[in-house]
């Protein structure tokens, strides 16, 4: 009743209510209510940091930001990016997939993994001997006692395999644009930043020595970053016709290359697949070696971490004045990781039909790897001689991303749609998946059949082609004119610095006559 009479009531009759109900209500009553009343007021004002100290990470990011400037720090934000999309990915493949095959297999009882191999030690990097007939594969998800029309292993393994592509799908994109947003508001280089970290970039709370340190390298990895874009924008607006064509031609050359590249080996990916077609389970065998795949680039990141890198630090701590320890300074390069990143996801994407747990291996990969590098970073590595943008790099990691995720989507939707699985293997044996969704839309009723089937006609696709036209067009006028806008407010903040800097020069000369 007080809480609905706070509305109207002046905040002295709000007091004196309180402590008339708090009179009636007795003191131990009212003593737990307040009590109540500051533990969730803690828990709401301290909920924020718990969260953020549940992240191992958070600190790292500051140290390597400090050290390393904003560009490494973006491929370490991108590394938990892919874990986390990986962990999402996890998740769904668990509770579609693996958990009602294992519920609903055979007769409706579960009797365990069929483990048929003692194993070893390389079978764990091969995915050969107890892991071939594990649930790591395609193989292992026949159908069992679930075996209804709509209601079976094969559409619940073709509903998780969806939601991951579509889930990625939806933020790789949502991340690109974002980046693209930011990039492009933020692109253009202006002096206003270089002043504003200059002359209000300390924090003058800092009181700790490292804290201080930190925020200076900080500050100055910044000033250095763009300065150099500077100096590459001055580059960039000297270069002559020569150096133009010159710089498009080899473009043209390495992107013919890399189509030629690319031709070849979709060609070679093809052979192998009608090669392996002729083997009780190909799948399994492709799944396999994309899980090779995946265990090698995981233990080429370890090899590279603790028998390259940090004995070339031990060499250059013990040796610092020989010749090979100059030469052997390992600089964290990041387009290389990035790549690596890519590649290591691609490949994820790739295979998580064939090798559904793929992903639960990702993102155990990509834990250990954050740490590698973590250690790689900051004990072996020598920071850059030259900064990058963090947002550009973003837009780019992101973008890269979704190239890889649109060739894994092209090369899915190519296999399920023309390829038939092998004779007892999977939850498709001796079917397509095409067959195994037209059967079940065969046993729903007429009138949803129809409506599927009008859906699926030209009568819907022109509309909605129209649609988009149309969204698309409002987004680009819209994304025209924020560009203008920008323009402008950038011009007349140049016309207000060349006032002042003017008005500064009047009254200057104004006080020396």
């Amino acid at each position: 009743m007080v809480e609905l009479l706070t509305w109207y009531l002046p905040s002295f009759l709000i007091s004196d209510l309180r402590q008339r109900q708090m009179h009636d209500m007795g003191y131990w009553t009212s003593w737990s209510q307040s009590q109540h009343m500051k533990t969730l007021k803690r828990f709401r004002d301290q909920f924020p940091t718990v969260i953020c100290r549940l992240f191992p990470w958070r600190y790292t990011f500051i140290q390597i930001e400090g050290r390393f400037g904003m560009g490494v720090k973006a491929y370490f934000v991108f590394l938990t990016y892919l874990l986390i999309l990986n962990l999402l990915h996890s998740i769904i493949i668990i509770g579609t997939v693996l958990i009602p095959t294992l519920v609903y297999t055979g007769n409706g009882v579960y009797t365990g993994l069929p483990f048929r191999e003692n194993g070893s030690i390389v079978d764990i990097f091969l995915g050969s001997g107890f892991l071939a007939h594990s649930p790591l594969f395609y193989g292992f998800y026949e159908r069992g006692s679930l075996n209804m029309v709509c209601l079976n292993t094969s559409l619940l393994f073709l509903l998780g395999i969806t939601c991951i592509f579509v889930l990625s799908l939806v933020m790789v994109i949502r991340r690109t644009v974002i980046g693209y947003k930011h990039t492009w508001i933020t692109g253009s280089y202006n002096q206003i930043s270089i002043i504003n970290k200059v002359f209000s970039g300390w924090n003058f709370c800092i009181q700790d020595d490292s804290a201080a340190a930190l925020k200076h390298s900080l500050i100055r990895n910044e000033l250095k970053m763009d300065l150099e874009e500077q100096v590459f924008h001055q580059r960039l607006s000297q270069r002559t016709l020569k150096q133009k064509l010159s710089l498009y031609a080899l473009r043209v050359l390495l992107n013919v290359l890399v189509l030629v590249l690319l031709g070849g080996s979709f060609c070679m990916i093809f052979f192998a697949t009608e090669y392996s077609k002729e083997k009780k389970c190909w799948e399994n065998e492709f799944g396999k070696q994309m899980y090779q795949l995946s265990m090698f680039d995981l233990l080429a990141c370890f090899i590279n971490t603790f028998l390259i890198s940090y004995p070339a630090k031990l060499l250059r701590e013990r040796y610092p004045s020989s010749e090979l320890a100059r030469l052997v300074k390992p600089q964290f390069i990041i387009t290389l990781h990035v790549l690596d990143l890519v590649y290591s996801q691609t490949v994820t994407w790739v295979g998580v039909f064939y090798c559904p747990l793929l992903p639960c291996i990702c993102t155990l990969k990509l834990t250990a790897v954050f740490y590698m590098k973590k250690c790689c970073v900051l004990r072996c590595c020598v920071p850059a001689q030259k900064m990058v943008r963090t947002h550009s790099l973003s837009v780019l990691f992101h973008f890269m991303l979704l190239l890889g995720l649109i060739i894994a989507a092209v090369h899915l939707s190519v296999s399920l749609s023309a390829v038939t699985t092998g004779p007892h293997c999977g939850p498709f044996s001796n079917s397509t998946v095409t067959a195994v969704v037209n059967e079940c839309v065969g046993s729903l009723p007429h009138v949803v059949q129809s409506m599927l089937r009008h859906m699926d006609s030209k009568a819907i696709a022109l509309p909605l082609i129209m649609v988009e036209i149309v969204i698309l067009t409002c987004f680009v006028s819209q994304g025209r004119a924020n560009h203008k806008t920008i323009e402008r407010l950038n011009d007349m903040l140049v016309m207000c610095n060349s006032d002042k800097r003017f008005l500064v020069e009047e009254h200057s000369s104004d006080l020396s006559h």
